[in-house]
């Protein structure tokens, strides 16, 4: 009998253990810039302004429109990553186009460039989290004229 109540109390204490996620809050760098909604903000402000605990998260549901500047990388079909540098702080850029017209001009303004490629982007910021106590900014681009890369 004693044996059985054991396990049940050491089964029972793991799984509040487990069930009990805790967010450990991140001390955000000093020099992180607050997000500037009129003008384009660096990788690096945005995520670091918006890697959040869950329970921090005001509006999960936030469709804000944000412009953001960094180097695109190419990760897969529709899926591009924005970094503040080559191998840097990553925020997921999804490229959703409303319509045929707008997917035939981001995929040919997306096919043929050199990665990585310093730009530009106006998109919909939204808030996700790949791990349940944690927030991590996106971006979805809608249309090929919300990217545009420097001249170099």
């Amino acid at each position: 009998m004693k044996k059985a109540t054991k396990t049940t109390i050491l089964f029972l204490t793991g799984f509040l253990l487990c069930a009990c996620a805790v967010c450990i809050r991140v001390k955000k760098p000093k020099d992180v810039k607050p997000i500037d909604w009129e003008n384009y903000n660096s990788v690096y402000d945005v995520f670091w302004n918006f890697y959040l605990c869950s329970d921090d998260v005001e509006d999960w549901g936030m469709r804000e429109r944000i412009k953001v500047y960094g180097w695109l990388d190419y990760d897969s079909d529709s899926n591009f990553s924005l970094y503040d540098k080559p191998g840097g702080t990553r925020i997921y850029t999804y490229i959703l186009p409303k319509d045929e017209i707008e997917r035939k001009g981001l995929d040919s303004l997306l096919r043929n460039i050199d990665y990585p490629k310093q730009c530009h982007i106006q998109g919909i910021l939204f808030l996700t989290s790949y791990a349940v106590e944690r927030s991590f900014p996106e971006i979805i681009v809608e249309r090929a004229e919300e990217i545009y890369f420097d001249e170099q």
